[in-house]
């Protein structure tokens, strides 16, 4: 996977969901659940389309951006800082992270 939104939020979503991947999986499932579907931008629910998380925990692939930060948004119930989630936010969409008057640049995939 390139530095895409997908590799970026899978790269997130490793690192943040292993100190206790049930419950952090288990929260964004419930965060991230689409009624209209009945289905979770993560599940335990193999999706036709899906990068496998931990522990039998997989995330849909066909998100659209606003769905990928939704399942960002979901760590702030977990007890993340909201300066983490919205830099998180920043990091999936590849925009540009400012912090303490250093900027760090992340360049989108090219299409």
């Amino acid at each position: 996977m390139k530095n895409s939104q997908q590799a970026r939020l899978q790269f997130l979503r490793q690192a943040i969901g292993t100190l206790d991947p049930d419950c952090v999986h288990r929260v964004v499932e419930r965060r991230t659940h689409h009624s209209r579907t009945e289905t979770s931008s993560v599940t335990k629910v193999l999706p036709a389309q899906s990068l496998m998380l931990i522990n039998t925990w997989y995330r849909d692939t066909c998100l659209s951006q606003p769905q990928k930060l939704e399942v960002v948004d979901a760590l702030k119930h977990i007890g993340y800082s909201r300066d983490l989630v919205e830099t998180a936010k920043l990091f999936v969409a590849g925009e540009p992270l400012a912090r303490s008057g250093a900027e760090f640049d992340i360049q989108p995939e090219e299409v």
